[in-house]
């Protein structure tokens, strides 16, 4: 990956400290502001499953893409949810991230107050027998996948930044929820959450 590494430099980038950072289960990844990547550029990710044995996956969490759930579901055409891209592995596949307030048999617990998939029916069921308050809930269409080791070697090329997993984080509707994440990480991050996209422009 293209990561821009002589302008990090510029702001005293240590890629050793994310390095350290322990990657796991409930982790969020953020590409670092120069990646040219044109699907990760300025994603955040919720990792869903890590293991040195099987590798990685999760989910993109700020690419909305045009479709609604109700283009999906069809007992969920009058509930206005986006649906967003979880990235280019399976993406026409529906998955979905929760709350588990709906208490769905085989939900997966991924961090405090979030969790992926479950009973799907039951989900369908519970959802439209809300009259007031949709549970908190997420529709992504794919997932991101690494070979074991990949993701790892990634991060010491200097394409993530490591944060950890907030249920505020996963399920903001922001169009701006990469900037939002990195600003809350302390001032170096917030700094570079400033910084252009192409700074060569500038």
């Amino acid at each position: 990956m293209d990561d821009g590494n002589n302008e990090l430099d510029k702001f005293k980038w240590n890629y050793k400290k994310e390095i350290r950072k322990k990657l796991r289960i409930g982790s969020l990844i953020l590409s670092q502001p120069f990646l040219k990547d044109d699907i990760f550029k300025r994603v955040v990710c919720l990792m869903c499953a890590h293991s040195r044995e099987e590798g990685s996956f999760g989910f993109i969490l700020n690419k909305k893409t045009e479709y609604l759930v109700g283009d999906f579901i069809e007992e969920f055409n009058d509930i206005n949810l986006p649906v967003y891209y979880g990235g280019p592995v399976a993406n026409d596949t529906l998955y979905f991230i929760h709350d588990n307030s709906m208490e769905l048999e085989g939900a997966k617990e991924i961090c405090e107050g979030v969790f992926w998939g479950g009973d799907f029916q039951e989900m369908i069921n519970q959802t439209l027998g809300q009259q007031v308050h949709i549970p908190k809930i997420k529709f992504v269409l794919g997932y991101s996948g690494w070979d074991p080791g990949q993701l790892r070697k990634e991060i010491i090329e200097d394409s993530w930044i490591v944060a950890d997993g907030t249920q505020k984080a996963v399920f903001s509707d922001s169009d701006d929820l990469w900037r939002e994440v990195m600003s809350e990480m302390g001032d170096l991050y917030a700094h570079l959450s400033e910084l252009p996209e192409s700074p060569e422009l500038n």
